[in-house]
């Protein structure tokens, strides 16, 4: 009888401790899934952390190289607008001097055509020659007068009436003073033209 209640109890005490050892390994393996999951959300959490830290850096790096791009592009827009108002003054200032150049022109043909007049018609011992209001001489000198006149308009009072190049186109009766004076006024304004820094 004492045998069979010891057998009971050893039984009984192994199905509470198999069962307890049953319970502890199931904790056990479920503490081990859990943990394994836990840690392999951890790694992709860590990896999704990377690959968002990556595609910062790289939108970062896209920016930088972006704001460089647009700095070079305004750069290269300012030399372009420089380039562009030199190309412009010099386009402007060629153009002043050819205006000049014309105007140049016209007086030297007054120059040519009065030495041409005064060599052909002066005499010895006579006063300075001067051509009748209708002789051709007069009229030739008539015709590079208005050509003259037109030539100065652009220029407004550059050559108002104290200038020898305004006082050529108020007569015919022309002097060397006024001529020479006249070439010389066309000069300077050449020079200033093309040197305006000087």
């Amino acid at each position: 009888m004492f045998a069979l209640t010891q057998c009971t109890t050893w039984c009984h005490t192994f199905e509470v401790n198999l069962a307890s050892l049953i319970i502890s390994s199931l904790s056990l393996i479920a503490v081990v899934i859990i943990g394994y999951r836990s840690i392999r959300l951890g790694e992709r959490s860590t990896k999704a952390s990377e690959d968002s830290a990556k595609a910062s850096e790289v939108a970062a790096k896209a920016t930088e190289e972006s704001a460089i791009s647009s700095s070079r592009a305004a750069e290269a827009t300012e030399r372009s607008v420089v380039a562009s108002e030199r190309a412009a003054a010099l386009a402007s200032q060629d153009a002043q001097i050819r205006r000049i150049e014309a105007v140049l022109d016209v007086v030297l043909n007054m120059r040519e055509i009065f030495n041409e007049q005064i060599t052909q018609h002066q005499q010895p011992g006579h006063p300075p020659f001067t051509p009748g209001m209708h002789d051709p001489e007069a009229l030739a000198r008539l015709a590079l007068m208005r050509k003259l006149e037109a030539r100065i308009v652009p220029f407004g009072d550059r050559f108002n009436n104290t200038t020898s190049t305004h006082l050529l186109t108020t007569s015919y009766l022309w002097s060397t003073i006024h001529l020479e004076g006249s070439i010389d006024e066309m000069k300077m304004f050449l020079k200033e033209t093309a040197n305006p820094s000087e």
